[in-house]
């Protein structure tokens, strides 16, 4: 998993390219972390950039 403050399109493929299952855009606020985690506990997360 990529957990990153890029979303340009290169930055996204290239991670893909080199083994990542996830790439994360980082967003500005601790809530937004928990959702990340919280989804990843569940077993729910989903690909966001």
């Amino acid at each position: 998993m990529i957990f990153s403050t890029s979303s340009a399109k290169e930055d996204v493929e290239y991670c893909f390219e080199i083994g990542a299952d996830f790439y994360v855009v980082k967003r500005g606020s601790f809530i937004a972390l928990a959702e990340i985690i919280n989804d990843l506990n569940k077993g729910t997360i989903f690909n966001r950039f």
